[in-house]
């Protein structure tokens, strides 16, 4: 079973899933957490020339690859819950981004496709999607605890991710479980999906499968 987690900036989507991932444990359900992907190569191509960027977007792409089999794969083999983090959609839309910015391909909804044709022979899609919002003053004061100015750049970026997880949650609805993230109702959103995964486990338990 893969639970995926995808939130809007600000809303702290990588500290409730592992407080999930903790309480799942404490339960006893055997689960991994996988967190974003792509690591430091996620800054960004050398130069904003196309041969670089094709070149950086296929390097990254191994790496989700790379997560997919070695990590999700090999945790769902063992029969544990995987708990993690949705990054994937940032990573998508900053792969989007300088497909377009650099011109291999004219407009967003085309380096979306683009994109997705590369990563459509990974094999591990999400049974569960938990989307995370919090308050917008409480996803602010988070963003301004961090303390970063965005460039121009990241800026733009931050505008294709925010929208792409919209569109994603609206794309998933049969699988999304929102919660809130906000400051303080986070016991109760880890009660909420550690309650609703154990479910599932338990379901697949009696049917007599695994939780993949």
């Amino acid at each position: 079973m893969l639970i995926v987690f995808e939130g809007l900036a600000g809303a702290d989507t990588a500290g409730l899933m592992r407080a999930v991932h903790t309480e799942l444990t404490r339960r006893g359900v055997a689960a991994c957490r996988v967190g974003a992907a792509g690591g430091e190569r996620l800054s960004g191509p050398e130069s904003g020339g196309r041969a670089a960027v094709v070149g950086w977007v296929l390097g990254v792409v191994a790496e989700l690859y790379a997560v997919d089999e070695g990590v999700i794969g090999a945790a769902l083999g063992r029969g544990e819950v995987v708990v993690k983090d949705g990054d994937d959609t940032a990573v998508v839309a900053r792969l989007a981004f300088w497909l377009v910015r650099s011109g291999v391909v004219p407009v967003e909804r085309r380096a979306y496709r683009w994109v997705g044709v590369l990563l459509s022979r990974r094999r591990y899609g999400a049974t569960v999607m938990v989307f995370v919002d919090a308050p917008a003053r409480v996803r602010r004061a988070r963003i301004r605890v961090r303390g970063r100015a965005l460039g121009e750049v990241e800026g733009a970026v931050r505008v294709w991710q925010e929208r792409l997880r919209r569109q994603v949650m609206a794309d998933h609805q049969g699988l999304v479980l929102a919660v809130d993230g906000g400051l303080g109702v986070r016991r109760e959103s880890v009660a909420r999906v550690v309650d609703h995964v154990v479910a599932l486990v338990n379901r697949a338990a009696a049917g007599g499968g695994g939780t993949r």
